[in-house]
């Protein structure tokens, strides 16, 4: 699994481009939006299955924080015709930027 994770941390950061460039357009949205939710998945399982990660429990506070940062953006954030590829697009961005 060592070598096969940065191919795999790779094609992670390829789904994060696509999912950037299909959040663009209304008409892409909902496909950028699974290329970025498959993104993401893909980097959680290789970190996750890589033999030298870091401890578990830092990874849960970080899943912890950013759930509960997540929720209440969320929570705040009102629906509307035209604001779920914006919406998605400020999500995803705003998970790169962590």
């Amino acid at each position: 699994m060592v070598t096969l994770a940065p191919l795999l941390y790779l094609v992670a950061a390829i789904c994060f481009i696509m999912a950037l460039r299909g959040l663009s357009h209304p008409e892409s949205s909902r496909r950028g939006l699974m290329y970025g939710i498959g993104g993401m998945a893909l980097a959680i399982v290789t970190t996750l299955l890589t033999p030298h990660m870091a401890s578990l429990w830092l990874i849960a506070i970080g899943i912890a924080i950013g759930g509960t940062i997540g929720a209440s953006w969320w929570r705040r954030s009102t629906p509307s015709s035209s604001s779920p590829p914006s919406t998605s697009s400020a999500a995803l961005s705003s998970a790169g930027a962590c």
